[in-house]
């Protein structure tokens, strides 16, 4: 017999809500755009919970095929998981540009005592019940909070060709359950948290604030044939050429010359630069006792400490929890702590140095370290 439960109980909701702009209708010159713009959200986006139960309950007796009478007894097996996941979500825009997005997920294990269970054993379901209540035993927690900031450099006027430039801050924390059979090894908990700074310009932009590059960039449209009509006649001068007037004779002052428009469109061939900056650092350590209660924290022992969950790669966070009472001493404990780093940076290029070319050029460069 093998008996399969689910059941799932989601919430979410949205709010709708506009920022509030102390200086919107106050400041009307553009060269203040960067103040002007200041806003703030003072509710979140979104929340949601979500909470799923999965149950699996089987029953195996084997049949003896021995003539022995029934003296001989064979026990039945029993198979028996029950889990609950938690989901935590949310979501708020403290402003247009700052945005912030929390997740966490908690798997539990519902305890069930040994044996059948079914009607007859009231006092068991009694007892699943009750750890059900408790939200189970944890086994895994992890949590990860993540804020962007789109940085308005774009609102100067002399920076507006910048078309990216964003920062964004990222933390993950974990918290997994020593096995079992061996809890006196300690809990293991690990951190890391990631920086990356990205930033692109588009360089036409930046060209066409000159206006000798602006006119070179714009292209010249094609002027409409009209019907031909009668002209008077322009007088001629002493070498016998009819005289322009000077309207055209300024016009063609003006007009840059093709081999000019060549070499400086050359010039302008880099378009488009992007770039891009990420450190990500992480700490794992074993042996660590505390469970987690609120927001991946012990209230209690206020440990790991929230300077761990946020991310914090202190290297003697080590030799403080032990100091602390926090890390486990069985001797049988192998496992080392250690830290991570990993560094990135890379960049594009595009260039367009004559039409129907285009060369894309990509800088990249990586390194990691690892301490025990």
């Amino acid at each position: 017999m093998l008996q399969i439960y689910q059941s799932v109980l989601a919430y979410n909701y949205t709010f709708t809500n506009k920022p509030i702009e102390p200086f919107a209708k106050l400041i009307k010159s553009k060269h203040l755009a960067l103040i002007k713009d200041i806003n703030l959200n003072y509710l979140p986006a979104s929340w949601g919970l979500r909470f799923q139960l999965d149950r699996r309950y089987g029953e195996t007796i084997n049949r003896t095929n021995d003539n022995t009478g029934g003296s001989v007894f064979i026990p039945a097996y029993y198979d028996k998981l029950y889990t609950m996941k938690r989901t935590y979500d949310l979501g708020w825009n403290l402003s247009k540009s700052i945005k912030l997005d929390y997740n966490a997920i908690a798997d539990a294990r519902i305890d069930e005592p040994n044996g059948r269970i079914d009607e007859s054993t009231q006092d068991k379901r009694d007892t699943i019940s009750n750890n059900l209540l408790k939200g189970g035993r944890l086994t895994q927690y992890n949590q990860t909070i993540r804020g962007t900031y789109t940085i308005p450099i774009n609102k100067l006027p002399f920076l507006d060709f910048i078309n990216q430039s964003t920062y964004s801050y990222s933390v993950n924390y974990q918290w997994k359950q020593a096995p079992p059979a061996a809890d006196s090894l300690g809990n293991t908990i690990q951190n890391s948290r990631q920086q990356q700074l990205n930033i692109g310009a588009n360089l036409i932009t930046l060209y066409n604030k000159v206006k000798f590059l602006k006119d070179i960039n714009t292209p010249t449209t094609a002027k409409q044939s009209t019907p031909k009509s009668k002209q008077p006649t322009n007088p001629k001068g002493k070498n016998g050429k009819a005289l322009q007037p000077e309207e055209d004779q300024e016009k063609e002052a003006r007009e840059i010359p093709v081999l000019a428009k060549t070499f400086f469109k050359m010039l302008m061939g880099v378009k488009n630069v992007t770039g891009a900056y990420s450190l990500t650092e992480g700490t794992m350590l074993p042996g660590f006792k505390p469970k987690p209660d609120f927001l991946g924290n012990n209230a209690d022992l206020s440990a790991p400490g929230y300077g761990f969950i946020l991310g914090d790669q202190n290297p003697s966070y080590r030799y403080d929890a032990a100091k602390n009472g926090w890390l486990a001493n069985d001797s049988r404990m192998n496992n080392a702590f250690a830290q991570n780093i990993q560094e990135r940076i890379n960049g594009t290029v595009t260039i367009d140095p004559i039409e129907d070319l285009r060369i894309v050029l990509t800088v990249e460069r990586s390194n990691s370290n690892k301490a025990e």
